[in-house]
């Protein structure tokens, strides 16, 4: 799977001197989630909704990494130059927020599937356990998605889905 989506934007700070791209990232789960669904497939016995499901899962769980808050952490910790003048903020909650419009939306392609609102917890707490503390903020914290790299991340999970579903 070599594709040149978004080459600029990382989802690991480590190795520095090579660190992951979310797109090298979401593709290592993508082939951790074949592995599972080839082994458990015939144990679980669960339909063809529960594995899109969880691929959808896989694929956006990180799309708050887009963010240009996250994206400076990670500058920062890998000491690369930057202005540093957004205010941190939990990639998940971004990628849960994401997944929810794509589960709860009314007027999605696919109505025939139901809303899984286990997906949407599962994004949410994939590095810390549900709490309000999610949503708890003494200030507003402004977030910032590059337009063209929202575009390119759709054109990726577009490809991906494609290919396996």
């Amino acid at each position: 799977m070599k594709d040149d989506f978004l080459p600029h934007i990382l989802a690991k700070s480590k190795p520095e001197d090579n660190p992951e791209t979310l797109v090298q990232h979401t593709d290592r789960l993508i082939c951790a989630w074949l592995e599972l669904r080839k082994r458990y497939e015939p144990i679980l016995g669960k339909d063809e909704n529960f594995w899109f499901d969880s691929f959808i899962a896989i694929l956006f769980h990180d799309f708050g990494k887009l963010s240009q808050n996250f994206q400076e952490v990670l500058r920062k910790a890998l000491k690369r130059k930057g202005l540093y003048k957004l205010e941190p903020l939990r990639h998940e909650f971004l990628s849960g927020m994401l997944l929810a419009y794509h589960t709860v939306v009314e007027f999605r392609k696919s109505q025939a599937l139901q809303p899984n609102y286990s997906q949407l917890f599962a994004v949410l707490t994939h590095h810390k356990n549900f709490t309000t503390s999610l949503f708890a903020c003494d200030k507003f914290v402004r977030w910032t998605i590059h337009q063209e790299d929202f575009e390119e991340f759709i054109k990726y999970a577009k490809a991906r889905i494609m290919e396996y579903f």
